[in-house]
C-alpha cells in the first residue's frame, strides 16, 4: 500500500475514534429552559450530549433530557401520576425506559475491530519481489485496543449516570424539595415541555 494512502486510511479510521464520556451532572447544570407555576418549578435542558453520543440520539430520535423539578405543593407528588409532562402542543410526553435509551445511545464496541484492517499495511520497496516491514501491525492492533478500551469506559461512565440519575414514572417528588434527573424521550424535535399536576 502506498504511503499517501496509508495516510488516508489512517485520517478515515481516526475520524471513527471513540471518544471519552464527559458527565452530564444534573445538578450543576444552568437550565436554559423553565415554566412556573405555584404548584411545580419544571426546569429541562437539550442537548446535553457530546456529538459521540448525539449523533446516535437524532439516528434514533431519542432527546436525553435533563430535568430539575421543584415540588412547592404541601403534598408529595408522582412523577408521571399526578405530574405529568406535556409538550407545547397538548401531547403527553412518552417518556421511554432507561435500558432503550442506554442501548440505543452508546458506543458500538465491536466496531473498533475495524481498525485491525490496517494490520496487513506494509511500506512499498523499490525491489518488486521484496515488501517493506508490515507497520500495520504497529498501527492497526493498538488502535483497535484503545478504541475499545475507551469506548467500553465511556460507555460504564453513562450507564452509571443513567443508573444515578434517570427519573422514572412513579419516581416521588417531595414536598418543598427539588429532584434533579435525565428524561429520554421518543421524538425528533426540541419541543417545549410543560409540567402538570393533576
Amino acid at each position: 500500500m502506498k504511503p499517501q494512502i496509508l495516510i488516508i486510511a489512517i485520517a478515515l479510521f481516526s475520524a471513527g475514534c471513540a471518544a471519552s464520556y464527559k458527565q452530564i451532572d444534573p445538578p450543576h447544570l444552568s437550565y436554559l429552559s423553565k415554566n412556573v407555576n405555584k404548584l411545580v418549578t419544571f426546569e429541562y435542558q437539550y442537548s446535553i450530549l457530546q456529538p459521540k453520543y448525539a449523533k446516535k440520539e437524532k439516528k434514533f430520535d431519542i432527546r436525553l433530557i435533563a430535568v430539575k423539578i421543584t415540588n412547592n405543593t404541601d403534598n408529595d407528588l408522582v412523577f408521571g401520576e399526578n405530574a405529568k409532562l406535556y409538550f407545547g402542543n397538548g401531547s403527553e410526553v412518552l417518556m421511554i425506559n432507561k435500558d432503550q435509551v442506554y442501548s440505543n445511545l452508546k458506543q458500538k464496541i465491536w466496531y473498533h475491530l475495524f481498525y485491525l484492517w490496517l494490520s496487513g499495511v506494509s511500506l512499498p520497496s523499490n525491489d518488486p519481489s521484496k515488501t517493506g516491514p508490515l507497520i500495520g501491525l504497529l498501527i492497526g492492533p493498538p488502535l483497535a485496543a484503545r478504541n475499545i478500551l475507551v469506548a467500553r469506559s465511556s460507555n460504564s461512565k453513562f450507564k452509571n449516570e443513567l443508573n444515578e440519575y434517570y427519573l422514572t414514572r412513579g419516581a416521588l417528588l417531595k414536598s418543598k424539595s427539588t429532584v434533579y434527573g435525565l428524561i429520554g424521550v421518543k421524538t425528533r424535535n426540541y419541543e417545549g415541555i410543560v409540567i402538570k399536576v393533576e
